[in-house]
């Protein structure tokens, strides 16, 4: 497991939900896997928010729907722009 106070790309234990947090190209997201809980999301919420790092508007980056059911919700680092 990671170290939630330390900002670093991570996938849950069971490999639904995956944060993406890569500094140096700019790429902060979550990957969305088929059967992931609303709990889970929640926990990870709060932790990328916790790291300062926001939703972008869904009307500036829609969420993206990939071939194999995942959904890819764009995040923003509002320090680093």
């Amino acid at each position: 497991m990671h170290n939630p106070e330390t900002p670093q790309s991570f996938t849950t234990a069971d490999g639904l939900i995956h944060v993406c947090y890569d500094r140096d190209s700019f790429d902060f997201h979550i990957d969305l896997r088929p059967g992931f809980t609303r709990l889970q999301y929640a926990e990870v919420v709060d932790l990328v928010e916790s790291w300062g790092l926001e939703f972008l508007d869904p009307e500036e980056c829609e969420p993206n729907y990939l071939e194999d059911g995942t959904i890819r919700i764009w995040l923003t680092d509002p320090e680093a722009e």
